[in-house]
């Protein structure tokens, strides 16, 4: 994957975040913080993406217990959806 595709996924992937928004913060919204405001959390994800070709559920709940201290617990349902939007990205990325 060349730096700019890897670019345009960190960019795809913050999107997911954002879509999820787990913190409720609302990023990008007027009043609200900058659309990259999960730029910290989406990074990893990232690498994970490019690294392995995927991402499981218990990396997205690691990522999100170091940065929150929260392991998204009673959210297992979002969460797989969100490992399912994720992936997609690679998928897409790779044909």
């Amino acid at each position: 994957m060349s730096k700019s595709e890897e670019r345009e996924l960190l960019a795809q992937v913050l999107e997911v975040l954002n879509s999820y928004d787990f913190c409720g913060l609302q990023p990008g919204a007027k009043g609200g913080p900058p659309l990259d405001e999960y730029e910290l959390e989406a990074r990893p994800m990232e690498a994970i993406l490019v690294d392995q070709g995927r991402i499981e559920v218990s990396d997205i709940r690691a990522i999100w217990r170091t940065w929150f201290g929260d392991d998204l617990s009673g959210r297992e349902s979002a969460v797989a959806s969100m490992a399912d939007d994720l992936n997609a990205l690679v998928l897409h990325t790779q044909r």
